[in-house]
């Protein structure tokens, strides 16, 4: 990710097109720049308010979001294994 960084612009637009190159949100680039120290601990925290961990933009269209599918999909099968020792 270093040589896709450019530090001069750090900005959101600058982790908006990182975030689109790597199809992880912003908040996920954000972390990363801060642990490999590309950015500083007061730089992350100007910016991580104003990106989500579930970055909506990187939904299935009009099928939804695949993360958040699939925390229902996986919802459905532990309620299921739960309620079942139950009877």
């Amino acid at each position: 990710m270093g040589d896709e960084f450019n530090r001069d612009e750090l900005s959101l637009r600058e982790v908006n097109r990182l975030s689109n190159k790597f199809r992880v949100s912003g908040y996920v680039i954000l972390i990363r720049l801060k642990n490999l120290n590309y950015i500083t601990q007061d730089e992350y925290v100007d910016l991580v308010p104003n990106f989500s961990f579930y970055d909506a933009s990187f939904g299935g269209g009009d099928r939804g979001n695949a993360y958040y599918n699939q925390i229902v999909r996986k919802g459905k099968v532990i309620s299921k294994s739960c309620f079942s020792k139950l009877l």
